[in-house]
């Protein structure tokens, strides 16, 4: 009875021992596993380089004790999952599916059915992801019971022989048994050694062999442990282990950590979190701690101090981890120095940018303003010359000018217009306009320069196309124009042409479809490509020949494309080119469409009949005009005058508040750029005064930028009108704002 005891005493205890031995190292190998691999995955996981993370998952699969490994997103989606086939004997991997999530963020290892299942977070920042290991703990409940099988044997078999062991000396096996307790208590230490079988007996031979096969698997388990810990120690990232109820001292660093550090692994693993991180004190250290403990991790920035007296920005990743029964703080941390400085450059680079930006916005606003100033009087004073009775030969020079002096205003247009698009701020409009106006206007435009050329000037619409449209009129006149003006430009025989269908459309408005046509010179088709190039021409002969910037086809393209469409070209050398584009359009409601037409009156006495009649309800109007300009007050007043307006001039803003206290008038024509108090700060005089809020203050200025727009609007400005002044415009303008009898109507509510 003593030796049955004996052996269910024996084979209890060592199937309790294996049992408990192997179950924490299994717990231990599978914590560092799933957080070693969670740390390699990290970088891997941010720039989602999902053949990286095969390839490691592949790496960890090569020596490891597991049959699943899984790496999940945050959101549960599966990224990649390795499977042990057995029958097969090779890994499997699967891709997609989503998975449960544990609730609680950190380190997690479970055993659920005869697994150990390990939940690790992979964190940059923040939670990014997750990964899940499987072990399998078949081998130790095989283990064990084969160990409590043969006890049972034995027992069984003991008794059965009781009566022999009497008999036979039974020092051998007692001998025998004494060896494999001996054995079994070494295993912790000893795993990896083998037990000596020297008894024949068959019952003993079994236990030894159990014993052997646990100290194999356990010296196994040890060396996987090895591995790991070579690749923590290996690892380019810093990785620690802080003892929390120890007053926050480092109990484990890896040798990229004491290179951070510049210390040796001794000193560091006796210094705590304050002694390094110059960011955190007491104070800041209970905070993080709660963070930590509540939230699973926390990703913050800080700065260490390393050997020598640097300070050292770093980014430090900290997780909650609660093993044996103690709290502990795990995680990595990287010295971003390098990601320090280059941010630092990338903010002066910006800076920089952004400064070269606002210069180039205020050279050319300002190159705009001081060219447009003096072109106002240049093209204002040759219109007035024009209206005059003059010679043939005279009213010739002055109409070149008046040509001449528009030229340069589309080159000037055509630079602000680059800039904008260039900076990406050209914005199109949505309004209704009428396209017969459109195209009379580009008929006013084009058709003396054909005919001086004498080119057919032609302008072809299906008569069943609305007329009354919404979208940019001036944006695709500006298209048109530039096409036009290339055709007749480059034609020397033939004729030019404009022609225009359209379709419905599903949406219920139109698709309206243009088709630009000269007999021109035409365009090789290897030179097609360069036509929408700014800057540029087909070749220097062209520039030298028929002049230009090359901006203006750039230019078309892009607006074009704002609006949805794109050019399709056509052409033949020495035959003539064929450009088409299609633009999707609402339909206006009738009558929505105001019919304004501008163009250059060159008849004698035609300027003052045209604004005369456009301005018959204004006669008799008070307008006062801030104006320091000699030149522009003697234009626009003139221009008033043809229209009955009576002019009062304000040489400054200051004198336009005197004029202001001292008379009535129905408007304000406020030019921005004066001496002693310009028109912005006039304006934001006036409108401190209730009694001038529904005095219409009209922008009269060379400054056409869209932040210059936005800027007299916000001070109180009612609208604009550019400089150089279009006549037609001023009137078209100041009947929006004022008429005779009809005093600031238009601003009431």
């Amino acid at each position: 009875m003593g030796s049955l005891l004996s052996v269910f005493a024996l084979g209890a205890y060592v199937a309790y021992e294996q049992g408990e031995l192997a179950t924490q190292s299994a717990h231990r190998e599978s914590y560092l596993i799933t957080t070693g691999l969670a740390t390699a995955l990290a970088s891997d996981l941010i720039i989602k380089n999902y053949g990286g993370i095969d390839q490691t998952i592949f790496q960890f699969t090569t020596h490891l004790n597991l049959d699943s490994f899984l790496v999940a997103t945050a959101k549960g989606n599966v990224i990649v999952e390795a499977r042990w086939n057995v029958k097969s004997e090779s890994w499997e991997l699967f891709h997609g599916g989503t998975v449960e999530l544990p609730v609680k963020i950190g380190v997690l290892p479970l055993i659920q059915g005869n697994h150990i299942v390990t939940w690790a977070p992979i964190n940059a920042g923040n939670v990014i992801g997750w990964v899940r290991s499987d072990m399998p703990m078949d081998q130790i409940t095989a283990t064990q019971h084969k160990i409590l099988e043969e006890t049972v044997f034995v027992a069984i078999l003991a008794v059965v022989l009781s009566m022999l062991v009497v008999v036979i000396a039974l020092h051998r096996p007692i001998e025998q048994l004494r060896r494999a307790t001996e054995f079994a208590g070494i295993l912790p230490e000893k795993h990896g050694q083998v037990l000596k079988q020297v008894s024949s007996v068959s019952e003993l031979q079994h236990l030894f062999s159990a014993l052997n096969t646990a100290s194999e698997k356990l010296h196994k388990q040890d060396q996987e442990l090895k591995m790991l810990n070579t690749l923590i120690e290996y690892s380019e990232d810093p990785i620690y282990i802080i003892d929390v109820e120890d007053d926050f001292r480092m109990v484990f660093a890896n040798d990229a950590a004491c290179r951070h550090y510049g210390v040796s692994r001794e000193r560091l693993l006796s210094l705590r979190v304050t002694d390094w991180d110059t960011e955190i004190d007491s104070a800041k250290l209970a905070t993080f701690w709660l963070d930590i403990k509540q939230n699973g991790h926390l990703t913050f920035y800080s700065k260490h101090l390393v050997a020598g007296g640097d300070i050292v920005p770093v980014e430090v990743s900290a997780n909650y981890i609660r093993y044996a029964g103690r709290e502990f703080i795990a995680g990595f941390f990287r010295d971003i120095r390098e990601r320090v400085k280059v941010e630092q450059e990338l903010r002066e680079s910006r800076d920089l940018a952004e400064q070269v930006a606002r210069s180039k916005t205020e050279f050319l606003a300002n190159m705009s303003h001081e060219i447009r100033t003096p072109m106002n009087g240049i093209i204002g004073l040759a219109q007035l010359a024009l209206n005059l009775p003059t010679d043939p030969d005279l009213r010739d020079y002055l109409s070149k000018i008046y040509t001449s002096s528009h030229s340069l205003l589309s080159i000037l247009n055509d630079i602000l217009d680059f800039s904008k698009l260039e900076a990406g701020r050209m914005t199109i409009e949505h309004n209704p306009f009428d396209l017969d106006l459109v195209l009379d206007n580009l008929r006013n435009l084009f058709e003396e320069g054909a005919n001086a050329k004498q080119l057919d000037f032609i302008i072809e619409i299906d008569p069943d196309t609305p007329r009354n449209l919404i979208g940019d009129a001036m944006r695709i006149q500006q298209i048109i124009s530039n096409l036009l003006g290339n055709a007749i430009k480059f034609s020397e025989h033939g004729y030019v042409a404009i022609r225009i269908g359209f379709k419905k459309h599903e949406t219920g408005g139109i698709i309206l479809g243009f088709i630009i046509q000269d007999t021109g010179i035409g365009i090789a088709k290897e030179d097609l490509n360069k036509l929408f190039q700014p800057f540029s021409q087909i070749d220097g002969s062209v520039t030298r020949k028929f002049g230009g910037t090359g901006l203006g086809l750039s230019i078309s393209q892009s607006l074009l494309r704002l609006m949805g469409g794109e050019f399709s070209i056509s052409s033949q050398p020495n035959r003539g080119t064929s450009i088409r584009f299609e633009l999707e359009l609402d339909l206006a409601v009738q009558g929505s469409v105001k019919k304004i037409s501008y163009r250059a009156r060159l008849k004698e006495g035609e300027l003052a009949q045209d604004l005369q009649k456009a301005g018959f309800n204004l006669q008799g109007i008070r307008v006062l005009m801030a104006e320091d300009n000699r030149i522009n007050q003697k234009v626009v007043s003139e221009f008033l005058k043809f229209s009955g307006v009576e002019v009062f001039i304000a040489n400054n803003g200051q004198e336009a508040l005197d004029l202001l206290e001292q008379q009535e008038f129905d408007v304000i024509l406020m030019d921005v750029q004066m001496p002693v108090m310009d028109g912005i700060e006039a304006t934001r005089i006036i409108r401190t005064q209730a009694k001038y809020a529904n005095l219409p203050i009209i922008a009269l200025t060379a400054g056409v930028t869209q932040e210059e727009q936005e800027s007299y609007y916000a001070v109180g400005m009612n609208d604009f009108v550019p400089k150089p002044v279009n006549p037609q415009m001023l009137i078209t303008c100041l009947n929006n704002w004022v008429a005779k009898g009809e005093k600031y109507s238009n601003l009431e509510g």
